[in-house]
């Protein structure tokens, strides 16, 4: 049955969380695309600015999301997926056969994620998540099933400390909900971070401070250490140190500047008799980012530069028998990328046109390596807990560039992308 909750109601009495509602609903249904992606916007216009939320807050859980103590909550996406490969010339045809294979691993039908979400208040000040995929259990993937397991405890008025299972604080697409974000695939970039040990989920211990308040022009401050891959006997609770400074200083605009960095090797156990192999290497990781709202738009730019640790792809370990694309143990990537959304309420549903683009090079050193992303996409919100998504994109790679699903395993044949254009349609409901 359809919801007669309208878009804009929904959205001022908090009960939806798009990313660029709350400003497609005060700046009207006047708009237009300006031009080009990468001509972001200017800091002329600050009448038509809207606050911004802090980045992860699609993924915070928060003391009045559970004001009963308890709270549940559901996500389900089911998505389809068709990819089409640029032509290849690799030899043997074995080898090009397979890389074909591994670009399209993914097509067809599949529910990519279906969360079910806890949130706990047991007393003022303390609050915890729990979030399992149960589709990574239907793939039989049990050890990412559990997306978050963490407690948030209010040490000061303005200071908290997180404890668990939860995000990186690196990378501002890691940092956005993937219920919120207006596209499908993340892209090359947070695939590459996180294959270095730089963003994704990890087991540690945070810092957040909000030094002014969390209204108006805040200043978010968050210090974290993490396991960083070290475990058993090579375990480190300084596996990884995160740290990310965040602000509103401008209003409309919200700024972010971060950093990764892992002090020492991480090792494994491989093979039935458990021996160490060395797994990621040392390396620091910056990224600046910016999230500007005007008009209705919402758009988002930032840059990465860092140090590659995948030893593997550096010769640099005893297993990596197939070479890789840094055999000078001294690479390193960046990547600049930017999005424009803009949201458009129709009566009762709601409409979010976006595009992108997206450029990585992943060994700054060498000539391979290149990635260039494009990409456009529609979602629909009939109702404010369904969305259907349509998203298109091409991606351009160089030539002999490394699988990044591959750099961190123990293969004798490496794996090259493919350019392609890629076509992905899902339903998602939110509950």
């Amino acid at each position: 049955m359809e919801s007669s909750v309208k878009p804009c109601s929904a959205v001022s009495a908090g009960k939806v969380r798009v990313l660029g509602l709350r400003a497609a609903c005060r700046g009207g249904h006047l708009a237009v695309l300006l031009g080009t992606l990468l001509g972001l916007v200017s800091f002329s216009a600050p009448a038509f600015a809207q606050p911004l939320p802090p980045a992860d807050a699609g993924d915070v859980v928060r003391e009045t999301d559970t004001k009963d103590g308890f709270r549940f909550g559901a996500l389900v996406q089911a998505r389809y997926e068709h990819s089409w490969l640029d032509s290849s010339t690799r030899l043997p045809l074995l080898e090009r056969q397979l890389d074909r294979f591994e670009a399209r691993s993914n097509d067809g039908y599949r529910v990519e994620r279906a969360f079910l979400r806890f949130g706990m208040r047991p007393t003022p000040g303390t609050v915890g998540r729990v979030v399992v995929d149960v589709a990574e259990l239907l793939r039989k993937n049990q050890k990412d099933a559990v997306k978050f397991a963490y407690v948030e405890q209010k040490l000061l008025s303005r200071l908290w400390l997180r404890a668990g299972l939860f995000k990186r604080p690196f990378g501002l697409l890691e940092l956005i909900s993937v219920s919120e974000f207006e596209f499908l695939n993340l892209g090359p970039t947070d695939a590459l971070i996180k294959q270095q040990g730089y963003a994704g989920r990890d087991t540690g211990l945070e810092l957040k401070a909000h030094p002014f308040g969390k209204k108006g022009k805040y200043l978010s401050l968050q210090l974290a250490s993490f396991a960083g891959g070290t475990k058993g006997p090579y375990a480190s609770p300084v596996g990884l140190l995160s740290a990310r400074a965040e602000t509103q200083a401008v209003s409309g605009w919200r700024f972010g500047l971060g950093a990764a960095y892992r002090p020492q090797r991480s090792k494994r156990l491989e093979g039935q008799q458990d021996l160490p192999v060395d797994d990621l290497d040392k390396g620091l990781a910056l990224g600046v980012d910016a999230t500007g709202r005007w008009l209705g738009f919402e758009s988002r730019l930032e840059g990465m530069y860092g140090r590659r640790t995948d030893l593997i792809s550096m010769g640099a370990s005893p297993v990596s028998a197939a070479g890789g694309d840094c055999p000078q143990r001294g690479c390193h990537f960046a990547s600049v990328g930017s999005t424009l959304s803009r949201a458009i309420p129709l009566g009762k549903r709601l409409l979010v046109p976006a595009i992108r683009a997206e450029f990585l090079d992943a060994n700054v050193e060498t000539a391979g390596g290149r990635r260039s992303m494009y990409g456009a996409a529609v979602n629909f919100f009939p109702n404010p807990a369904m969305r259907f998504s349509v998203d298109l994109l091409r991606v351009d790679v160089s030539a002999r560039a490394n699988a990044f699903s591959q750099m961190g395993d123990l293969v004798t044949s490496r794996r090259y992308e493919l350019s392609m254009t890629q076509l992905a349609v899902q339903v998602q409901l939110v509950y």
